[in-house]
């Protein structure tokens, strides 16, 4: 499961996505004229545990604009889409409401890619060297090793020391994994 989301901080001030129109207009008001900063998250789960995460803080100067302006971008989006993605998309229009803007653009439109597409990289360039080390002899080896303690430890021990109980689930999580790459 990939998720992903933005927060801006305006003055150590977080700003959630507005909730409604009136709401949206007061935001961009605070941003009028000022450096803010967007700070968004992605993370990748399985099985219900974060695997990977990446944060990046994008920083923005949005221009001095009067509310007919501030009006009139608002009118081009409509409500649905100010509640879901905020309160403005650089993607679209929103760009033009910016002096500059400093940091990973798919960052800041809610989807960092680049970092994505590296981290699927190096997972894949992981799974081949486990491949290649599990497939040799040695690799066979230590495999059958961790699956005899896994197996002793799960039938033979009695619940009580935590630190030994977490080091044999990790064992038996990694021969579940490493079989799952042969």
């Amino acid at each position: 499961v990939l998720g992903a989301d933005s927060v801006i901080s305006l003055d150590k001030e977080l700003i959630n996505k507005p909730k409604s129109r009136e709401e949206a207009f007061a935001i961009l008001k605070k941003l009028n004229n000022s450096k803010h900063y967007l700070i968004s998250s992605v993370c990748i789960a399985k099985n219900g545990a974060m695997i990977w995460n990446h944060t990046d803080s994008s920083e923005l100067k949005m221009k001095n604009l009067n509310d007919d302006e501030l009006s009139s971008y608002l009118n081009k989006i409509e409500t649905k889409t100010l509640i879901a993605y905020g309160v403005y998309q650089i993607e679209a229009d929103g760009l033009e409401l910016f002096e500059y803007i400093k940091g990973d653009k798919d960052s800041i439109m809610g989807l960092p890619i680049k970092e994505i597409i590296n981290y699927i990289k190096k997972l894949k360039e992981l799974i081949s060297n486990y491949k290649t080390a599990f497939n040799t002899d040695t690799g066979k080896i230590v495999l059958e090793d961790l699956k005899k303690r896994s197996h002793f430890y799960n039938t033979t021990h009695v619940k009580g020391d935590a630190y030994e109980s977490a080091f044999y689930e990790c064992q038996r999580s990694l021969v579940v994994f490493i079989e799952s790459l042969l």
